[in-house]
């Protein structure tokens, strides 16, 4: 029996660097905001050269749309949850929301995209699309709401419309409203409630047979 060892790719020093400018951007944006906020300062934090800075990223804007991405595809891409076809729907449908949910209405994700906002003010079709801007595909829960589908256990004729139907209903209640500062971060009973109702809520449109 041959044993085979499998080890995690090593990191560039370029990769290492790359991850450390986006590190020092966010907490440079989320102190100084981006007007205030320098790439000679994002340089010094990241404690490399501004040469450096611009190699991998052409403004800080550019810098700006690259952490909002990040935040939110990692909190979607992150969850290693396989479609099971014996198990309730509810409970794994609930369990994908509730990740999406979490990355949306993290404190982090939320003051990045307001700083975002307000520096594009006038130019609020930059931010909508960057905030969109992110393939479906990849998430756990459009791979998972494909997978019962093509099972026969969710009847669904565009899964991207679905997605993003589902998408708008979690942003209406856990993302854009606090964006805009109009009611204030879910708190985990909230979070709880939305998760919950939202499931409910797709189920009652889209389940075949018995959830």
């Amino acid at each position: 029996m041959t044993e085979v060892a499998t080890k995690e790719r090593k990191k560039t020093l370029s990769e290492i660097k790359r991850e450390a400018i986006i590190d020092a951007a966010k907490s440079v944006f989320l102190e100084l905001g981006v007007e205030r906020a320098h790439m000679n300062r994002i340089a010094e934090v990241a404690q490399v050269s501004k040469r450096t800075v611009y190699k991998h990223f052409e403004s800080k804007e550019s810098l700006l749309m690259q952490l909002l991405g990040q935040l939110w595809t990692v909190g979607m891409t992150k969850l290693e949850v396989s479609y099971d076809p014996s198990a309730s729907l509810k409970l794994q449908l609930e369990s994908l929301i509730k990740e999406e949910v979490e990355a949306l209405s993290s404190e982090e994700y939320i003051g990045l995209a307001r700083i975002a906002m307000e520096h594009f003010l006038f130019q609020p079709g930059i931010i909508q699309s960057e905030l969109e801007n992110v393939d479906p595909k990849k998430t756990a829960l459009y791979r998972w709401m494909k997978a019962a589908t093509d099972d026969g256990r969710l009847d669904i004729s565009d899964l991207d419309y679905t997605f993003s139907q589902l998408q708008s209903l979690l942003k209406g209640s856990c993302f854009w409203p606090q964006m805009a500062k109009v009611t204030p971060i879910l708190d985990e009973e909230q979070k709880m409630k939305l998760i919950q109702e939202s499931a409910k809520l797709f189920l009652a449109r889209y389940v075949v047979g018995v959830a």
